[in-house]
């Protein structure tokens, strides 16, 4: 495949190909088979670098036929996860506040700024991809994330406002469903969707500060958050991401999750969550644990964000292999059958941008795919 790293000098195309040599060492046959698509592993959107042909180039290389947009925040204000989202916003503009980006009456600099940014980064994918994929899964801030980065007018955070919280959210909804209906057509293919709610967790706990110390913003309802991520999608999300969310406050949420799943799945294919990304790091303590195991149980697939950005290939594969035992005895944890629960996992990068380089980027890619291979055709061994 020919590589068109326009953001990357010589030495660093032959250092990607140099390294796709290397690694193609370790996987033969039905193994690279395997391991060439989503075959467990996941990748979720950030990063690292600032070229976006680069990073479109690298996604089509490592996942074919199953790509993912690329987020490159490292390039700085309006490639942060909230500018990025918020250029989806339909019929609301928002411009950048003392503070934190902010709803304005009418579009300003910014707002063009933001979707024009956004535009020319699916241009750049377009003459990448050229109609490559036949699946694309895009990555957007949740309403209840974004509602608490973004301010109203008087300086008051959106969250802050029911009524206000409500109406972001349909705007964001409709602004994906336009996205997704955009993407599918210049790319021809189906798209995917993946919320991110990092600050769900501060939002339920009511840490979210307000406009000063004395005005406090109170915590969010579970049951509004369930209704926000409904407007989200005509039918299932596909993906939630709480990998940097401390999962203690989403006991309310997983549980009403586990709930729409099952009822879902007599009489529709509809609504609920079709996989939660939680970060494997945090699960501690019995009531975690309990949790997960719900999801297994109700057959909700779970993304565990568990591959280190420093974690090194080794010759004979001892790295991914340990991540992957680890894996195993957390099922033996959790009562759950092995080869039953690693058809529900999927392995992914942990939270942030999974190295310092695109280079790393691809080679924690690459340690992911490897660790799903061996839940997949060794779990009983492990």
């Amino acid at each position: 495949m020919f590589y068109r790293f326009l953001g990357l000098g010589l030495t660093s195309r032959m250092e990607f190909r140099t390294l796709q040599s290397a690694e193609s060492q370790h996987q033969t046959g039905e193994q690279e088979q395997a391991a060439k698509l989503f075959a467990g592993s996941l990748a979720l959107g950030p990063l690292a670098g600032t070229s976006m042909a680069a990073a479109g180039d690298m996604v089509i290389s490592e996942f074919g036929d199953q790509l993912h947009l690329p987020h490159l925040p490292q390039r700085g204000l309006g490639s942060d996860a909230v500018g990025y989202s918020a250029a989806l916003l339909e019929s609301l503009s928002v411009d950048r506040g003392a503070r934190s980006w902010q709803l304005s009456a009418r579009p300003q600099r910014w707002s063009w700024f933001l979707k024009d940014l956004r535009e020319r980064d699916i241009d750049v994918l377009e003459e990448t991809w050229q109609h490559a994929g036949q699946e694309i899964k895009l990555q957007v801030m949740g309403p209840v994330s974004l509602a608490s980065q973004i301010e109203l007018a008087d300086g008051h955070r959106v969250l802050s406002d029911r009524s206000a919280l409500f109406d972001l959210a349909d705007a964001l909804a409709v602004g994906i469903a336009n996205f997704r209906a955009d993407m599918a057509r210049r790319f021809s293919a189906t798209t995917v969707l993946q919320i991110d709610e990092p600050y769900l967790a501060q939002c339920v706990r009511g840490e979210i500060r307000g406009a000063t110390d004395y005005h406090k913003i109170a915590p969010l309802d579970p049951d509004d958050f369930a209704a926000l991520l409904a407007r989200c999608s005509d039918g299932p999300v596909e993906y939630l991401n709480v990998s940097e969310t401390d999962h203690d406050a989403l006991h309310q949420v997983i549980a009403d999750t586990v709930v729409d799943n099952k009822q879902q799945a007599s009489v529709s294919n509809s609504g609920g969550v079709r996989e939660i990304i939680i970060d494997q790091h945090q699960l501690t303590g019995t009531a975690k644990l309990d949790q997960l195991a719900q999801l297994f149980d109700a057959g909700v697939r779970v993304g565990l964000a568990c591959v280190p950005p420093d974690l090194i290939w080794d010759d004979r594969g001892e790295n991914p292999r340990r991540l992957a035992v680890r894996i195993a005895h957390l099922l033996d944890t959790l009562g759950i059958e092995r080869l039953a629960g690693s058809r529900l996992i999927d392995i992914c990068p942990q939270p942030g941008i999974p190295g310092e380089t695109i280079l790393d980027c691809a080679r924690t890619y690459r340690l992911s795919r490897e660790v799903a291979r061996m839940l997949a055709e060794d779990i009983g061994d492990l």
